[in-house]
């Protein structure tokens, strides 16, 4: 299986005690499945940067709960979104917005899109 890791940080190998203990869940290294978020995280404006992935992890996560779907089918919903789409381009400023009204928009986006 191919995973992808999105940093902007240099390293040569995998060191787990360098993780972010805040993580959402731990210290860790974290891989996708799903090359986009990866992508999206090799930035430079780290507040960018974690606001998305902030975004990205609670919706995922609202996701797999309401819709009872797996994380990584929930991923791919958002990842081949609209509103992901607007939620990686800087200039709409939606990474200001919570998480809940991410999710909001992106259900409003799924229900027309059937």
């Amino acid at each position: 299986m191919k995973v992808y890791h999105g940093t902007n940080a240099r390293f040569d190998r995998i060191d787990l005690n360098k993780g972010n203990p805040d993580n959402d869940f731990g210290r860790g290294f974290y891989v996708t499945a799903v090359k986009q978020p990866a992508l999206a995280l090799i930035q430079t404006d780290n507040t960018f940067i974690f606001r998305t992935e902030d975004i990205i992890t609670n919706t995922s996560l609202a996701l797999v709960r309401d819709f009872e779907i797996d994380i990584l089918e929930a991923m791919k919903t958002i990842y081949n979104s609209e509103t992901f789409t607007q939620l990686t381009d800087e200039g709409t400023s939606l990474f200001e917005k919570s998480w809940q009204e991410i999710y909001q928009m992106l259900k409003e986006e799924l229900k027309n899109d059937k």
